[in-house]
């Protein structure tokens, strides 16, 4: 299946185009509602001088109110960015909160289709669809940014892993493993000219998905159940 997606990005001048990249995909996909929910959140970057994987951050994903999504770091109560969804869940619009000389720039950018990538940023709020069960999809993407257009090559595939190979892989804790072990998850991964850029990892029904990674982020949501 060939798709073309399109992002303009004029609010944002280069270095901010840089923390993420906006992929337009025209799907269709069946309703969502989100309630109040939070969800914690523990992400570990990957050290290219030292080679390992260190500095944990923690994150606190709120969705409230049917209509967004805020992300603040630890129990700080102000978020980092904030996506406004639309009835099926989708993001719209992408507000971003940058700290300069003491005092907190709102940036605010309009956003339409059905995956956003955070590339470059430290939070993990890549949008991939999750309810498109298309199993590969191919398109090239483009943004424009202080006048300059990037365009990449695209592919996002869908595939069904057993529940106790995500937790031999080190997805989701063994201390999950009893409940869920006969569970098929769904991986969603991303590519950009062949080179991986996130993968999600989710449970059927669930409003967030379960483990996220990228090549220098990787993330665990908290499950209770």
């Amino acid at each position: 299946m060939k798709l073309s997606f399109h992002h303009t990005c004029s609010l944002f001048p280069l270095s901010f185009a840089s923390f993420f990249l906006l992929l337009s995909m025209l799907l269709m996909c069946p309703a969502q509602v989100f309630s109040a929910d939070s969800f914690w959140v523990r992400s570990e970057y990957y050290d290219l001088q030292e080679k390992n994987w260190q500095n944990s951050r923690y994150w606190n994903f709120l969705f409230a109110d049917n209509a967004r999504m805020t992300v603040s770091l630890g129990t700080d109560d102000t978020p980092l960015l904030e996506l406004q969804l639309d009835a099926t869940g989708v993001p719209v619009t992408l507000h971003t909160f940058l700290k300069r000389g003491g005092q907190t720039v709102s940036l605010a950018d309009d956003v339409s289709g059905s995956v956003l990538l955070s590339a470059g940023f430290p939070v993990p709020y890549d949008y991939l669809s999750p309810l498109n069960e298309t199993e590969h999809l191919e398109g090239v993407t483009s943004f424009t940014s202080a006048g300059q257009t990037f365009t990449a090559e695209i592919t996002r595939t869908l595939s069904w892993i057993p529940y106790r190979q995500a937790v031999s892989e080190g997805m989701i804790d063994q201390s999950l493993l009893t409940d869920n072990a006969a569970e098929d998850l769904k991986l969603i991964t991303v590519y950009k000219s062949d080179e991986l850029q996130v993968q999600q990892l989710w449970r059927q029904g669930d409003m967030m998905w379960l483990y996220e990674s990228t090549p220098l982020r990787r993330s665990w949501r908290f499950v209770s159940n």
